[in-house]
């Protein structure tokens, strides 16, 4: 059996997968579809923002003849019904709502229609700069601490002072101070240094600094910021120097507030720590019944778009009366193009009711700090009835989606999630409710971490999962992975973690590095686990490698040990040394030992599938086995990735107008799904009965645990 090295996807895929961004992105620098023109509710007014009228004043009026010369006033009146109506330029300022709409009069906040409107988080800074001796292209300039307290930033907390990392997990700290330093080891800030509209790299460390154009930090002594310049021979004063130092950029100041829609900006540039706080360039605050679509948010400090109840940490940019938790809860994001952000693009804790839906996000965790522990494209805690649909989730530096700590009737659905890292949906802590369904996702060409991680579809300590009509593809490690690795409990009495009640259904698994599926075998901590009615695919890629199928047994609970067990049931014996050792088993072998896919089968190995990369397209060549394969239907999913109607016999996969022979499948862009207004994110959903006569073994009896 030949499989592929692990250091990666194959050279071709990736190839094919970094040019389909070109085909397919709406591109950087171009702005989303432009949302149709946006008129206020009856009775409501329309406040216009016109910094290049030369009849604008902050003072004035704020009609079409006198407008606003910024945002801020307009922000500060706007009442329930009304439309803020912005024309085109800079505004470098924060937009902070004084107050929501209601139901049906909405308070919208729109771009003129056909004009670019630019919100940033940065101040240009002119400072005097002085070369640094022995330092070829290296420049320092005097800073001391701001107060930055006009730009809504709490006194005494500069963002050129203020460490990046808000609450270090170990000490349980809360705004840590990085400048002055003390000690040899430097924290990194707060803060972005942009270079003619481009951002810098921030080091800690003078080497660093010396060795590497494009690179920016701030001193030990706190006192200046020195930048390496890019190459180029221009003088420090012929760039334009921008200092971020907005937390937000649109944001209001009270948390809760509802119906606010946000359309049509490009919002750019903040200061922001991370993880917890969750203090994005874009945030609804713990608001309800937002709207916020067709904009574009780039370089983000941390996140990108948060749409839930904020981060635990978060009160060092809250009123003192409103320092509790407050639910967020309806908020759609929709057709914005998010890139770069420092960690996350789009991001919520605790909330309910949210629809994330047909974004394009790209280049997540572009500060490299993967090991945070919050980073992905879409990265959602503790939610409820939930929607990621039709997204395009490609080359983040991090996971796809990744829902963590409950996701009680969610659904992951119809996503293009190409050439991540790490993993391309994960889903992780939750258990013992309506199951989060996944289904009719693309996900192909996930990249290795440093952690050697990089999977499809990825789950640990999780439960109550169902994976079912997708494509996962030419993933560097494996197709779907789930294990237990801790012995965390739901809530803070609650059961152990398990991974139980798990359905891997009717999908199209091909070609992935290490293997196609690995599951722990059963015992008391993963029980009613059914992988059936998948497609597996052994093919040739063009340039003849051969992937042959394989499947893994994850080493855990009565596996898991370095030695046998004694008393280990009869039924594991035989599978603890190939779970320790890690042995891919052939198909045959899988389904002996771990009574799994019973009813999948394999399609021809001489048969191909591939990317089109010029055309943003999908090769497959089907064959008569796959056509009339077998499907377990599941609750719930009656489409597929293009929106079109289940027949009454489906076909494994997400493509059900497949014809025997070569099929050629655009990916991107992909149509919006019908759905009535108001309709719920998915009906009520329940796992699928295991096939009849496909039962499984018994579970091992129940653990110990002191």
């Amino acid at each position: 059996m030949v499989r592929k090295a692990a250091a990666g996807m194959p050279a071709c895929l990736i190839i094919l997968a970094l040019i389909l961004v070109g085909a397919v992105l709406p591109g950087r620098g171009q702005e989303p579809a432009a949302s149709p023109p946006t008129h206020a509710s009856a009775g409501g007014r329309v406040w216009v923002v016109d910094q290049n009228n030369p009849r604008a004043s902050d003072q004035g009026p704020g009609t079409a003849d006198q407008p606003f010369k910024t945002i801020a006033p307009a922000a500060e009146q706007a009442e329930p019904g009304d439309t803020v109506l912005v024309h085109a330029g800079l505004y470098r300022e924060r937009i902070a709502p004084a107050r929501g709409g209601e139901p049906g009069r909405p308070i919208t906040y729109t771009a003129a229609p056909g004009q670019r409107v630019v919100v940033s988080g940065a101040e240009v800074w002119q400072p005097a700069w002085a070369p640094v001796p022995g330092a070829p292209g290296v420049f320092r300039a005097p800073y001391s601490a701001q107060d930055w307290s006009a730009a809504g930033i709490p006194a005494g907390m500069d963002p050129y002072h203020l460490a990046l990392l808000d609450a270090p997990v170990k000490a349980g700290q809360k705004n840590v101070r990085a400048r002055p330093a003390s000690g040899a080891r430097m924290l990194p800030t707060c803060g972005q240094v942009f270079v003619d509209g481009r951002p810098l790299t921030q080091v800690v460390a003078p080497p660093n600094l010396y060795a590497t154009p494009g690179t920016w930090m701030v001193n030990a002594a706190g006192t200046a910021i020195e930048v390496h310049f890019p190459p180029g021979g221009h003088r420090p004063e012929d760039y334009r120097l921008e200092l971020a130092i907005r937390p937000y950029v649109f944001a209001p100041i009270h948390r809760g507030l509802g119906f606010i829609h946000v359309r049509g900006f490009t919002f750019e540039a903040n200061a922001a720590p991370l993880p917890y706080s969750q203090v994005a360039a874009v945030s609804t605050r713990s608001g309800h019944d937002w709207v916020i679509a067709h904009n574009t948010v780039r370089y983000a400090a941390t996140y990108g778009i948060e749409c839930g109840s904020e981060g635990w940490n978060n009160w060092i940019y809250t009123l003192p009366q409103e320092q509790r938790l407050i639910f967020a809860r309806n908020n759609v994001v929709r057709d914005n193009i998010v890139l770069d952000s420092g960690l996350t693009g789009i991001t919520g804790w605790n909330h309910r009711g949210a629809q994330i839906i047909g974004n394009i996000v790209e280049g997540s965790d572009r500060l490299g700090l993967h090991l945070a522990g919050e980073d992905a494209a879409i990265k959602l805690l503790g939610v409820t009835d939930c929607l990621v649909e039709g997204n395009l989730l490609i080359n983040n530096n991090t996971r796809g989606i990744w829902f963590d700590n409950g996701y009680d009737n969610c659904r992951i659905t119809r996503n293009l999630i190409v050439n991540n890292k790490t993993c391309g949906v994960m889903i992780e802590l939750g258990t013992k409710g309506k199951p989060v369904l996944i289904d009719n996702n693309i996900i192909v060409g996930t990249r290795l971490d440093t952690q050697g991680n990089g999977d499809g579809v990825y789950c640990h300590d999780a439960s109550d999962i169902i994976v079912t009509h997708n494509l996962i593809m030419s993933n560097a490690r494996l197709g779907v992975f789930m294990h237990t690795i801790t012995n965390r409990r739901i809530g803070q009495n609650g059961p152990l973690v398990e991974t139980s009640h798990i359905r891997i259904l009717d999908n199209l698994i091909l070609m992935n590095g290490l293997g196609e599926v690995c599951l722990p075998a059963p015992y008391a901590r993963s029980q009613d686990v059914i992988c059936d009615y998948n497609r597996y695919f052994a093919a040739h890629w063009p340039m003849g490698v051969r992937l042959d199928l394989a499947f893994r047994i994850s080493a855990e609970g009565p596996l898991g040990g370095k030695t046998q067990p004694p008393h280990l049931p009869a039924d594991l014996v035989e599978l603890w040394p190939l779970a320790r050792s890690r042995t891919p088993l052939a198909l045959e072998r899988w389904q002996q030992l771990m009574h799994q896919d019973e009813h999948s089968g394999v399609s021809d190995p001489g048969r191909q599938a591939s990317f089109c990369a010029p055309t943003a397209t999908f090769q497959f060549e089907a064959d008569p086995a796959l056509l009339s394969a077998p499907c377990q239907p599941v609750e719930g999913v009656d489409t597929d990735y293009f929106g079109k109607p289940l027949p009454a016999h489906p076909l494994p996969g997400p493509f059900q107008d497949l014809q025997a022979g070569t099929n050629t499948l655009n990916l991107w862009p992909l149509a919006r799904a019908a759905q009535a207004p108001g309709a719920p994110t998915r009906p009520a959903q329940s796992r699928p009965a295991a096939p009849a006569s496909a039962p499984g073994p018994q579970p091992a009896p129940a653990e110990k645990h002191g």
